[in-house]
C-alpha cells in the first residue's frame, strides 16, 4: 500500500494524509540526512529515558548502505532483540536501540507490535 501511495499519490492527497496522521498522534518528520534525524531524536528524547527509538528498516532495502545502515542479514543476525529494544542508551555495550548504531529489520521485529 505505501509503495502504491508514494508512486501515484498526489501531493495534495499525501498533504491531507499527514494532517490525518497527525491529527492522530502519528507525528511524520522527514530528512534526506540521518543525522539530523538521530540528533532531532536525542534531542527530543533526552529528558525521557525510557522512550524507544531505533533504526527499524526492511532488509530489502540496498539503498541504505550510502546512510551507513547496515541491515543485511550478516550484520543484523547478532543483533540481540531484548537488549536491543530494552537496555539504556548509555548501555556499556551499546545494545540500546536508542544509540541509532544498529538496525533492526523485519525479522527481527517479527511478532512484536511496534
Amino acid at each position: 500500500m505505501l509503495q502504491k501511495l508514494l508512486s501515484e499519490g498526489v501531493v495534495s492527497d499525501l498533504s491531507r494524509m499527514a494532517e490525518k496522521f497527525e491529527k492522530e498522534g502519528y507525528h511524520l518528520r522527514i530528512t534526506r540526512d540521518i543525522n539530523v534525524a538521530k540528533d532531532y531524536l536525542r534531542e527530543r528524547y533526552k529528558e525521557n529515558p525510557d522512550a524507544r527509538f531505533g533504526i527499524v528498516a526492511s532488509s530489502k532495502d540496498k539503498d541504505l548502505v550510502r546512510f551507513d545502515v547496515k541491515n543485511d542479514f550478516q550484520s543484523t543476525k547478532n543483533v540481540r532483540k531484548g537488549p536491543w529494544y530494552g537496555e539504556p542508551e548509555g548501555d556499556l555495550e551499546g545494545r540500546s536501540c536508542r544509540n541509532l548504531r544498529d538496525c533492526m529489520t523485519e525479522f527481527g521485529a517479527q511478532g512484536l507490535e511496534l
